[in-house]
């Protein structure tokens, strides 16, 4: 093999890879990225943990083709490094990768190439178009909620559903709090089967679609029967969907809160980070105490002292006085991802979860579990 390529595109391509590649596998060939230049003017880099596959493919002038499986994180740590302009990747016969550019030279060992796990098998996949700014929405509004290395696996994913009625709808929980958002979009097909896709997953989606995606740039979402599929120009990326049956988050969902407090967003968020700084460090716990026309949030803390804040909201005069624990960072993290200007809290009692939503609609909400906080 043999390529000349832009020292900058390579990088990109190469970058993309990090967060895939499994360094601590027991399965040394999954520390690799596979550079596949078989095709005419074009390479293509890839990479897997066998949860994740991806590949993107970028212009390049082809002078022999051929395939070379190398190390990704030396491999990338040596094009990021290099000075702009043409680099060339040639494989000797030994089957080491050199990479020369100007006189800077370096050569590398390479793995066998046909050892690289294949990539896999694309069952019927129903794909759609959606804005990337939806998508990136849709995660950013539940991922926070996602477990992470939850032993039920299951909850270590964010669940999808899409509708024929034009709603692609994810939820999040691990236990303590749960979000879901629903987006209406032009077409979408449905799904006969339950879609939980991991939180690397999502992570990884959010990388992809942050970066150098033009305003009027659609991608491709699809799912088969085991994997989540997401397509943009020139990349690829195939994610093992989680096996098990997601909690009924409806059941987790209040269905009627006898007491709401409409909230100025910016304050409470302010407010919360003053007095959750004298909080128990382990539960973030806060007391939030309702009457009419104010809200009271109070912390203590046995090392360090007390604080409180009180703010001025819409609260019912005739309701009766509420006093709830929470967790003050995961009020924090769903007031982080709406926009509104006010926030609605709906509460039914002391021991009852609070939901969370924008004042003007309930697209978004978040339901938050109450703690004990002494």
């Amino acid at each position: 093999m043999k390529v000349d390529i832009d020292q900058a595109t390579l990088s990109t391509l190469i970058s993309r890879t990090q967060g895939i590649v499994d360094r601590r596998s027991t399965v040394p060939m999954l520390a690799n990225v596979l550079i596949d230049a078989t095709e005419a003017d074009r390479i293509a880099v890839s990479a897997t943990d066998y949860d994740l596959y991806m590949q993107g493919s970028c212009d390049a002038r082809v002078i022999k083709k051929g395939k070379v499986c190398i190390n990704a994180r030396d491999f990338n740590e040596i094009i990021k490094n290099l000075p702009s302009g043409m680099v060339t990747l040639a494989q000797d016969k030994a089957g080491s990768l050199a990479i020369t550019t100007g006189s800077i030279q370096y050569k590398i060992h390479a793995a066998p190439p046909d050892d690289f796990p294949s990539l896999p098998n694309l069952e019927e996949v129903s794909y759609f178009q959606i804005d990337p700014s939806d998508i990136l929405d849709i995660i950013s509004h539940t991922i926070f909620a996602v477990a992470s290395d939850d032993p039920r696996i299951f909850l270590n994913g964010a669940f999808v559903e899409l509708q024929e009625d034009k709603h692609i709808r994810m939820v999040g929980t691990d236990g303590h709090r749960l979000a879901k958002i629903e987006r209406s979009l032009e077409k979408v097909p449905k799904l006969d089967h339950s879609v939980i896709i991991p939180r690397k997953g999502l992570n990884e989606m959010t990388k992809l679609l942050g970066e150098g995606i033009s305003e009027d740039e659609k991608v491709e979402l699809g799912f088969s029967n085991t994997n989540a599929h997401l397509r943009r120009k020139g990349l690829s990326l195939i994610i093992r969907l989680i096996e098990g049956e997601f909690p009924d988050y409806k059941m987790v969902i209040p269905k009627a809160s006898g007491n709401i407090a409409t909230v100025p967003r910016r304050a409470l968020i302010d407010a919360l980070r003053r007095v959750s700084l004298l909080s128990v460090e382990r539960t973030f716990g806060v007391k939030m105490k309702f009457s009419a026309g104010s809200m009271m949030i109070e912390s203590s803390h046995p090392d360090k002292g007390e604080s409180k804040e009180v703010l001025d909201v819409d609260y019912d005069k005739d309701k009766d006085e509420l006093t709830v624990g929470f967790n003050a960072k995961f009020f924090l993290d769903a007031l982080a991802v709406i926009e509104s200007d006010d926030v609605k809290l709906e509460l039914s009692d002391e021991l009852s979860p609070c939901v969370v939503h924008p004042s003007d609609n309930e697209e978004y909400i978040c339901v938050i579990m109450p703690v004990r906080v002494s």
